[in-house]
């Protein structure tokens, strides 16, 4: 018991260690069977005030069937991978799906989100907050007379994290490096990566 404590304890110390300003460490979000890490980015205003933006430390996973999609949400799209389920294998989501898999009070991060929060992470945040590079799926047909004579599956490896940020027929993305370093770009609707969620919190003086 006594070396559970201590392990705890010195664990709690790296965290601490690691997530200093403008982070801050969060009570850990319990939803459906998971247990995710949260911390808090803090940014300051023009009147000094600081706004905190609660991140999740671990990518999403699929929780509830009755929260991801209805089958309009993709008509039209045919093919591999287009058509009705939003998850892979408890990872992935397509955009559509993705909006709609956050916690009640959680949403997806904006494309300039991101942005300002890769900014301020330095590398050993990176790896933390990077920890596990799930990938990226996405598909390509190509058609003669409306009829698909090639399915093709581009599998990448890295962090793939899907944005708020629409942008007509695409959607703004991230991706992470497995050297960490940050590209942004946009991906079809039909393709799948992962999911962190944000929570906007109060604002402190």
């Amino acid at each position: 018991m006594k070396l559970l404590i201590i392990f705890l304890l010195i664990s709690s110390n790296i965290f601490s260690q690691v997530w200093q300003r403008p982070f801050r460490k969060s009570e850990d979000l319990q939803w459906g069977q998971h247990i995710y890490k949260i911390i808090e980015f803090g940014q300051k205003d023009e009147w000094d005030n600081i706004h905190w933006t609660k991140w999740m430390l671990n990518d999403l996973l699929y929780t509830n069937t009755n929260n991801v999609l209805d089958l309009e949400t993709q008509k039209g799209l045919t093919g591999v991978g287009h058509f009705i389920n939003g998850t892979i294998d408890s990872i992935y989501f397509n955009p559509d799906a993705a909006q709609k898999s956050c916690p009640t009070g959680w949403r997806l991060p904006r494309i300039g989100e991101w942005d300002t929060l890769v900014g301020n992470l330095n590398w050993e945040q990176k790896v933390t907050f990077f920890n596990k590079l799930s990938g990226y799926i996405g598909y390509s047909n190509r058609t003669i007379n409306d009829t698909i004579i090639i399915k093709n599956i581009i599998k990448l490896n890295g962090g793939f994290y899907w944005s708020l940020t629409d942008s007509g027929d695409k959607v703004w993305g991230v991706e992470i490096e497995t050297t960490h370093n940050y590209i942004k770009g946009k991906a079809d609707k039909w393709d799948f990566a992962s999911v962190r969620c944000v929570k906007d919190d109060e604002n402190e003086e």
